[in-house]
């Protein structure tokens, strides 16, 4: 009788625990909100040739190492802006009304 009782009590608090955690888990936060926006796919382009540019100017001065560094920021900013566009035309379109 005493092991089901104390059986019965720990299954009760955990449940409970469950619906309390389960309350703050079904919310989203303000971070992953803010994350799920829409691309600035001009804004990047302009990055993009900005830093490209950026990189001949260094390569011509003889910085190779910066030059580098900035092909890669470019590289980058390319791919994210490849992803983002790619997950905006893969993305469930609404039901037309």
């Amino acid at each position: 009788m005493r092991v089901r009782i104390s059986a019965l009590a720990v299954s009760a608090l955990v449940a409970g625990g469950l619906l309390i955690g389960g309350a703050q888990v079904d919310r989203p936060s303000v971070d992953l909100v803010a994350k799920t926006g829409t691309c600035h796919i001009a804004q990047m382009e302009n990055q993009i040739a900005d830093l490209r540019q950026k990189a001949q100017r260094l390569e011509r001065d003889g910085a190779r190492a910066e030059a580098t560094k900035a092909r890669a920021q470019a590289t980058a900013i390319e791919r994210k802006l490849r992803a983002c566009i790619d997950s905006d035309n893969s993305a469930s379109k609404p039901f037309p009304r």
